[in-house]
């Protein structure tokens, strides 16, 4: 992507797959209720980093994650405020809303000196509290690069206006510049 762009897809092809409340074997129960979605710059959360829904069948609105008119969860307002996505699966998703919704997740860095890439991490834990079987809470984990080619932005300059008498010194102060991408 290229600074100062419209957010990009993150990952079209990801998928959400859990053995026991997906739909892959026998006594699956198909229910990502409990599961929560995570997605935060690896090495911890950045402002600059923002995530939003596709607009396609996804739409995050008001704290609910909206999936083809269904509430299919929640998100933490807080979290996407300060560059993190955190998504609490309502009971009754299956695997396979939670894979659309995963799809359809877009990014964008708002800085105006963006690094050359980000790495996004994207945790799902599946929230076991003994009913899915043994052994707690499990997370799968995967990374996607965000490459982001930075703009050379103008500096910018104000005007100032001073007077001074005929044969008089003028005590005056240079105007003020300033430069988004920091080179002044």
């Amino acid at each position: 992507t290229t600074e100062g762009a419209a957010p990009v897809l993150l990952d079209a092809n990801a998928t959400v797959n859990d053995p026991e409340l997906g739909s892959g074997f026998v006594g699956a129960i198909n229910n990502m209720g409990g599961a929560v979605l995570t997605l935060a710059r690896v090495g911890g959360a950045n402002a600059q980093d923002q995530f939003s829904a596709s607009g396609g069948t996804l739409v995050f609105t008001a704290g609910n994650v909206v999936l083809g008119g269904n509430t299919v969860g929640t998100y933490s307002t807080a979290a996407l405020a300060n560059g993190s996505l955190q998504i609490t699966f309502a009971a009754g998703t299956t695997q396979a809303d939670a894979t659309s919704v995963l799809r359809q997740i877009r990014y964008v860095n708002t800085s105006d000196a963006p690094p050359a890439s980000v790495a996004i991490g994207y945790t799902v834990n599946d929230g076991n509290t003994g009913s899915q079987g043994t052994g707690g809470a499990r997370t799968g984990a995967a990374t996607v690069t965000v490459n982001i080619a930075a703009v050379n932005d103008a500096p910018l300059a104000a005007n100032d206006n001073e007077a001074t008498t005929e044969n008089a010194v003028l005590n005056a102060s240079v105007p003020a510049a300033t430069d988004a991408d920091g080179t002044i």
